[in-house]
């Protein structure tokens, strides 16, 4: 191994003749201070008339530095810990310079190093032990100014161990070794003592993670002070609020809180490793708050962000970052009330025990009956009611019940009908008499039926819908599938209708079973999956599907939309 020879790294020329900005004062004692331009302070309160003054940092640094057993020169806080990247960069990059990283790493490293000009060169690592060696030479090869590495590793959540980190830091001492350590509170092991111990290191960290103090954006970074002073002068003078400097002093004064909910962070990550692995789930080891989903055994894992947003769960998908695309991050929130959601939701997004069907717009193509029945009905009463007009009172919601509407789409437009006779006109049109048929028989199955049938060969299956029962049932013995739905709840059989709830948790309760997916194809539909706790799927007909509609379903929480006629063999795809 190469000895080191102590030395700090150079910083960029523009930045070695650049000084820290400070507010010119003589040595004389001050109470009063007038030479700041700061305003009055107006509040009452203490914390805010504390905020009058430009923030002072030294307080915290001093605090910082014992805790740590270092200098306090060598203490630099920052709005978060992004920020002192970005002035690393700032300060140690140019167009002629090149930096290292591993990926995939934190990504706005590469954001901050293509800002400044310079070349940027990653080394692989997305599983298994760090590629030490490997990092090393790529370091040595590009003759790099700034090597960066994250441990744990954000965003698959394995670390580096610290004699590894030591051992790279070593072999290079001209290139500045940023290592941050955003989420060592939840790591096996903290290097820091060890890495200070290297002058060409910088160790980043912050209040954000183990501390639970994003919102502070308080970053915490130990290096060299010839290094702090760069980092000082490549940005604005004062990127903390007092507000965040109290606070975090307030919160290092109970760091045994903050130790108790790291425990039951980690103990959260080994639950919900063992979860997901139960469900077909490919999870990377994780020192972090989080753990990565980087494949699932039958289905595509953007699936699981979807069907989790469904149910009101965030979870992080990379999109086109490469190598990721296939990924999902999952936090894990550090209480045992939102644990048992999040477990929930896991187990409905990837294991339902039966799928829920709408029947108008979904099973039955009703363009030519239900809503052309609303339009006639309108036009009996003296009122033009087009089918855009429909659309826009379906897409608000509230809107399952079609004798309603109808009579509410009358109203509105400056007619006058009671709802019994708007109630009778229209089952007049859909029901017909005597010769003539009704509009109900021109209805088609949207779904063919073996394909409905390879559905029930996986799950129970059920048809939640606003129609009176007669009506429902008329339609699935029409088309033969009576015996393909093991349940059927109609109009009569909630006390209220979609976007409420009660429907579905009905034909959950009477399916015996506790996980679902529902296809829909109105915003009524999907409000009350998810209410249910059921994950709603957007299933509109092919010549009702466009963006406008898509995007309703998903702003209202669909987890996809598809068309009707194809939806049940994507459905297939999906599940398990």
């Amino acid at each position: 191994m190469t000895v080191m020879t102590p030395q700090t790294p150079t910083p960029v020329p523009a930045l070695q003749a650049t000084a820290p900005y400070r507010t010119p004062r003589g040595p004389q004692p001050l109470d009063l201070f007038l030479d700041g331009n700061e305003g009055p302070a107006w509040s009452n309160s203490p914390g805010l008339r504390r905020s009058r003054r430009y923030p002072n940092q030294r307080p915290l640094q001093e605090k910082l530095a014992k805790r740590f057993g270092v200098d306090v020169e060598r203490v630099f806080l920052s709005a978060g810990g992004d920020e002192a990247l970005d002035r690393i960069c700032r300060g140690y990059l140019a167009p002629d310079r090149v930096a290292v990283m591993h990926a995939p790493g934190f990504e706005m490293v590469g954001r901050y190093v293509r800002l400044t000009g310079a070349a940027l060169r990653e080394v692989p690592w997305k599983d298994g032990i760090f590629p030490a060696d490997a990092f090393a030479e790529a370091v040595a090869d590009a003759n790099a100014s700034v090597a960066f590495l994250t441990s744990p590793n954000n965003p698959t959540g394995q670390g580096i161990a610290t004699d590894v980190l030591v051992k790279v830091a070593r072999q290079r001492p001209q290139t500045l070794w940023v290592v941050d350590l955003a989420y060592v509170e939840f790591a096996n092991e903290d290097p820091t003592a060890q890495l200070l111990q290297l002058p060409n290191v910088v160790v980043v960290r912050t209040m954000s993670k183990g501390w639970g103090l994003a919102g502070l954006r308080l970053g915490i970074t130990f290096a060299a002070p010839s290094v702090v002073q760069v980092l000082k002068a490549a940005g604005s003078p004062y990127p903390v609020s007092q507000l965040s400097l109290d606070a975090a002093a307030d919160a290092l004064d109970d760091e045994a809180a903050m130790r108790r909910g790291v425990a039951r962070v980690q103990g959260e990550r080994a639950s919900l490793t063992a979860q997901l692995t139960a469900l077909g789930c490919n999870v990377l080891p994780s020192e972090a708050n989080f753990i990565m989903v980087d494949s699932l055994a039958t289905q595509e894992v953007r699936w699981l962000q979807d069907a989790c947003a469904a149910l009101g769960v965030g979870v992080r998908a990379f999109g086109g970052r490469a190598g990721l695309e296939d990924a999902v991050r999952i936090s894990c929130p550090g209480d045992d009330a939102l644990f048992a959601r999040l477990s929930t939701t896991l187990q409905t997004a990837l294991r339902p025990q039966a799928v829920l069907f709408d029947m108008d717009g979904v099973l039955a193509n009703v363009s030519t009956s239900y809503r052309a029945c609303i339009r006639e009905t309108a036009a009996a009463f003296g009122v033009e009611v087009t089918e855009g007009d429909v659309v826009v009172a379906k897409a608000k919601g509230n809107a399952n019940d079609d004798w309603a509407l109808t009579q509410k789409l009358i109203l509105a437009k400056g007619g006058t009908a009671s709802l019994a006779d708007v109630t009778s006109v229209f089952e007049s049109l859909y029901q017909g008499g005597g010769e003539q048929p009704g509009l109900r028989m021109t209805e088609s199955l949207l779904v063919d039926k073996p394909t409905l049938v390879a559905l029930k060969a996986k799950l129970p299956l059920a048809v939640v819908t606003g129609r009176p029962r007669q009506d429902a049932q008329f339609f699935l013995e029409r088309f033969g599938l009576a015996d393909v739905f093991d349940v059927v709840v109609a109009r009569e059989d909630a006390p209220k209708l979609k976007p409420d709830p009660a429907p579905v948790l009905q034909a959950m309760k009477l399916l015996g079973v506790e996980r679902a997916w529902m296809l829909g194809d109105t915003p009524d539909d999907v409000r009350a999956a998810k209410a249910a706790g059921v994950v709603g799927v957007g299933a509109v007909p092919r010549d009702a599907l466009d963006d406008d509609s898509a995007a309703r379903l998903l702003a209202v929480g669909a987890a996809r939309v598809w068309t009707a006629e194809s939806a049940v063999e994507l459905l297939l795809e999906v599940l398990p």
